[in-house]
């Protein structure tokens, strides 16, 4: 689902903690954190009409993550609902700056991370300019 608020994009995306996330402490293992944000920005791609096949077969383009800045604020435990949030920050010519955070449903803020993604060419995997397209999309929901 997206919001609008303050001119910021956002984007709610519900993750529920199972067993499979945790490790021995029983709390989220710190790495499925970015996992859980790398679902959010393909849901939130997607919901713009741009889902990840969409974006190598008709624009051959790639968003990868070029800069990850995460805090971890207090760890979320099996059974929890999460909530995820993205906001656009940045546009670039190409690259975006987003930032994300985890909350639990309480809206309690557990996790913060900030990503700078870099468009590249699926073919040769250096960086293109961001489609007009794309741009567009992001601006009108912003």
């Amino acid at each position: 689902m997206i919001s609008r608020s303050d001119s910021v994009i956002k984007l709610k995306h519900r993750e529920r903690i199972y067993y499979e996330h945790t490790d021995s402490t029983e709390f989220v293992y710190h790495t499925n954190y970015l996992k859980f944000m790398e679902r959010a920005r393909t849901e939130w791609l997607d919901s713009l009409g741009f889902s990840q096949r969409a974006l190598k077969q008709r624009h051959n383009i790639f968003f990868v993550v070029k800069t990850a800045k995460i805090n971890y604020i207090k760890p979320a435990k099996l059974d929890d609902k999460l909530l995820l949030t993205i906001r656009k920050l940045v546009m670039k010519k190409a690259s975006l700056q987003i930032k994300q955070d985890i909350a639990l449903e309480e809206d309690q803020i557990i996790c913060q991370g900030e990503f700078v993604l870099a468009c590249v060419s699926s073919m040769s995997s250096t960086p293109v300019k961001i489609p007009e397209q794309i741009l567009l999309a992001i601006s009108n929901v912003s």
